[in-house]
């Protein structure tokens, strides 16, 4: 997502005004012992625990800038990062920010951040509606694959469980198992789409499976 030039000054004067500008991680940052409180944590163990699990400074920012606003491990996070960053680690000059367009600017740090934010409301959003508590991995290739149209596609599962359990052949009717397997069964299809359009119905993402089955 892009922002306007006035808009991305405006977020970073604020951000800074407030005390929580400083992206280092030491005790005395204020996001890390934000952080820290959120989590029930040390200060020491915030740090610690990004460290190990999040080599790159870069990908150390990105916990904390999104450490604050959610409940998440930094472990959890790499998962996430895993899958938006392909492989490729985020380095300082993802945080630079470029023109694409008139009074439109963007940086590859920024994007990810966003993503993984639409991530986790993801999975906030299904818990609450379906009694599900998707994998971080599964969020993070929704979102990578259907962009801002992930929860219209997860919406389509849930409220067709009965459909979405014959297409994969799911006895269990418990809604956890049957969503579950929906999206381990979708992700894993998405690979096979190079380039087509993606299932947008439960019919087009799970009646090749059930053929398959058949056959």
């Amino acid at each position: 997502m892009s922002k306007t030039g006035t808009q991305s000054s405006r977020d970073a004067f604020s951000m800074s005004d407030m005390g929580f500008g400083n992206r280092t991680l030491t005790t005395t940052n204020l996001r890390v012992r934000g952080i820290a409180y959120k989590m029930h944590w040390s200060a020491e163990t915030v740090i610690r625990r990004v460290e190990n699990s999040l080599p790159s400074p870069v990908e150390q920012q990105v916990y904390l800038e999104v450490g604050l606003g959610y409940r998440i491990h930094p472990e959890s996070l790499k998962k996430m990062l895993d899958v938006f960053r392909e492989g490729d680690d985020l380095r300082d000059v993802d945080r630079d920010w470029f023109s694409v367009g008139p009074n439109m600017i963007k940086s590859r740090f920024n994007d990810v951040v966003e993503k993984v934010e639409q991530a986790l409301l993801l999975i906030d959003k299904t818990s609450d509606a379906a009694d599900y508590m998707m994998s971080m991995e599964s969020a993070a290739h929704l979102v990578e694959a259907y962009g801002d149209h992930a929860e219209v596609v997860l919406s389509e599962i849930v409220e067709n469980l009965f459909d979405v359990a014959r297409f994969l052949d799911v006895k269990s009717e418990t809604p956890r198992v049957i969503v579950g397997v929906a999206i381990k069964v979708l992700v894993k299809s998405l690979d096979s789409h190079n380039g087509s359009p993606l299932p947008l119905t439960v019919e087009e993402m799970f009646s090749r499976t059930e053929r398959r089955r058949n056959e």
